[in-house]
């Protein structure tokens, strides 16, 4: 899994280390800032379709082929950035787009055939290895700009590029009634869209956290200095519980756990804007961030089980939960009715979604108990 997790962290590291100074750099170079929201939907749109077709393709024929392209297409999505055009820019982010589709499928497959039954810890100690890109990452993007400009974006997309080798160590997903036939995936079935429900409820909470928790915190004094560690401490416990967590979904029934973490970080996040101070603020984002870190590697975890072709299931698993990011993204413009709203209606989401996933854990069991 090492080389999995290397591959996965220079990917991280070639998205997240852009997210400080990118938008910076569109808003220099004269085009308009709906620009950059231009750019970002097309770059979850492209995942969205992507993710389950190469996910199909992966079972089929050589995932190795598909981890390699993917990489690079990671890599040259940041590098594109350095030519500051329109076409260069929304380009960017459809080849960013296309490279989750090829990249992610076929890699957690091979994470899943590689953990032996413990899914759960795999997945969740895979996680926090290259998600702790997503912490280091934009820091390093900053001062890279800082020190190069524009020229930075091909320094930050090196380290994709340059680990496309490790393609090759990347093991087949399971797939029991062997190769599927045909090259469109079939359409996800109820335990697969089930098993992504969490997923999809802790990314649609991404873009509040993201962009509505900074002016929450300003509207209780904090300064930028506070916004940041608060964000920092919140994605530090986001990031670095999933191995335990993971471990407990293995020991204990997934589905539970999940329902358990989509709940918990629903229920803290539709409470901030009543904490009254950033200290409560952080500390019921940090409980928060025990929930995502509970519920994604249960999650995975009942996804890469639920059936046969592992890549192409894992596509659809990826699919709905960046389908639940762009939910989360427009549930942001309930900040025309009040801050609150936006808490609420993303968090109310969350919660949802562990309830049906509870209620279909006690039906599938009753069904089993009648058969």
């Amino acid at each position: 899994m090492y080389a999995e997790a290397v591959a996965a962290t220079a990917a991280a590291f070639a998205f997240a280390s852009t997210h400080p100074v990118l938008p910076l750099y569109v808003v220099s170079t004269g085009h308009p800032r709906t620009l950059i929201a231009t750019m970002n939907m097309t770059h979850n749109v492209t995942q969205v379709l992507a993710r389950p077709f190469f996910g199909h393709l992966a079972d089929r024929y050589d995932p190795r082929v598909f981890v390699a392209a993917g990489l690079a297409a990671y890599g040259l999505s940041t590098v594109l950035c350095y030519i500051p055009h329109t076409l260069t820019f929304v380009g960017s982010r459809i080849l960013l787009g296309l490279g989750m589709g090829l990249l992610w499928p076929p890699l957690l497959a091979s994470v899943a055939a590689k953990s032996k039954g413990r899914e759960g810890l795999f997945f969740g100690s895979f996680n926090s290895v290259f998600q702790s890109a997503m912490v280091f990452g934009p820091p390093l993007g900053g001062l890279a700009y800082s020190k190069l400009g524009g020229e930075a974006f091909i320094l930050l997309g090196a380290p994709a590029l340059a680990s496309i080798p490790l393609a090759l160590v990347v093991k087949k997903g399971e797939r029991p009634g062997g190769r599927p036939s045909g090259y469109l995936p079939e359409l996800p079935d109820l335990p697969l869209l089930v098993a992504s429900l969490p997923a999809a409820a802790t990314a649609a909470l991404q873009p509040t956290i993201e962009f509505f928790v900074p002016l929450l915190l300003k509207s209780m004094g904090a300064g930028p200095g506070t916004i940041g560690l608060v964000l920092a401490a919140r994605n530090a416990v986001a990031v670095f519980s999933q191995a335990p967590c993971g471990h407990l979904a293995d020991r204990l029934n997934p589905r539970a756990v999940a329902a358990l973490g989509s709940a918990l970080a629903g229920i803290t996040l539709a409470l901030c804007p009543y904490a009254g101070n950033p200290i409560l603020v952080a500390a019921l984002l940090c409980a928060g961030a025990l929930g995502y870190g509970l519920s994604q590697p249960a999650s995975m975890k009942m996804a890469a089980t639920s059936g046969e072709g592992t890549a192409g299931r894992m596509g659809w698993w990826g699919s709905v939960m960046a389908t639940g990011r762009i939910a989360g993204s427009a549930a942001g413009y309930a900040v025309a009715l009040s801050l609150p709203a936006v808490f609420e209606i993303t968090g109310a989401f969350a919660v949802a979604a562990a309830v049906i996933v509870g209620v279909g854990g006690i039906c599938g069991k009753r069904r089993g108990r009648r058969s």
